[in-house]
């Protein structure tokens, strides 16, 4: 009996001293934090690329257009990135500046919510559906999945971009804002109206023009268009109202991928 009492004795405190030199540290700083790897029900923020057009001189360097995009392929010499036209597109001021002074010269950056920055080279620019792509070079980057199928009327959206001023991938915690909305169906756009489009009920800010545009398939968010203007109608009394936003066509994106 007495053995039987030591041996039970003994039992609990080894499991008791094995329990209390657990330890948790609740003082892991931000940047030390690695999460879970995302799942493919999980919208893929990490495809989501800030772009911004700096103007260089000898002594200065200041953002003269800061944009939104996404990695959207791989090749040979690295990841392709889509943005929108307007985005690489020198504006008059921009371009008088560069008249003017020599040395002044434009470089395309592209910022990941990681914090990291690359520079990316220009590849192809398409005015008509207003979209550009870029590359960067040696850089592997997580790919978008490109949807093969348009969205339906009143299909649920969410759309990756960053409104200008937003500077908080330094916080290390690689937030993202996504909005949610919905697809409306085809429209004309362009200045002639020769171009078919998109048109979403989605409040967007500037800033977020090159924004990809997701749908859930088969429990995986994949890319149906590109954000590019916002819709403002003049309701009378009401005022301005902005509750929706424009984009590239499905069909006119994947042309574009397929020849860039």
């Amino acid at each position: 009996m007495i053995t039987k009492l030591k041996f039970a004795l003994l039992l609990f405190i080894l499991i008791f001293s094995s329990c209390s030199c657990t330890r948790i540290n609740f003082n892991v700083k931000p940047k030390e934090f690695e999460g879970p790897r995302l799942h493919k029900s999980t919208i893929p923020t990490e495809t989501f690329l800030k772009f911004e057009t700096h103007l260089v001189s000898p002594t200065e360097s200041k953002v003269v257009s800061s944009c939104s995009a996404f990695s959207a392929k791989h090749s040979r010499k690295g990841t392709i990135g889509v943005t929108n036209f307007h985005c690489v597109d020198t504006n008059p001021m921009v371009a008088m500046e560069l008249m003017f002074s020599k040395d002044t010269k434009l470089i395309y950056k592209v910022k990941l919510p990681t914090n990291e920055t690359f520079k990316v080279k220009v590849l192809k620019k398409d005015p008509r559906t207003d979209l550009a792509s870029f590359i960067i070079e040696d850089i592997y980057l997580t790919v978008a999945q490109v949807s093969k199928n348009e969205p339906a009327v009143s299909e649920e959206i969410w759309i990756i971009g960053t409104p200008v001023g937003w500077e908080q991938f330094d916080d290390h915690f690689e937030t993202v804002p996504i909005i949610r909305g919905l697809f409306n169906g085809r429209v004309k756009i362009g200045r002639l109206g020769n171009t078919v489009g998109y048109l979403y009920s989605a409040r967007i800010a500037p800033g977020s023009s090159g924004s990809p545009v997701f749908v859930k398939r088969n429990n995986t968010y994949q890319v149906v268009g590109v954000i590019h203007s916002v819709v403002a109608l003049n309701s009378g009394r009401l005022g301005l109202f902005q509750e929706f936003c424009m984009g590239t066509s499905l069909r006119d994106l994947q042309s574009f991928l397929s020849n860039t």
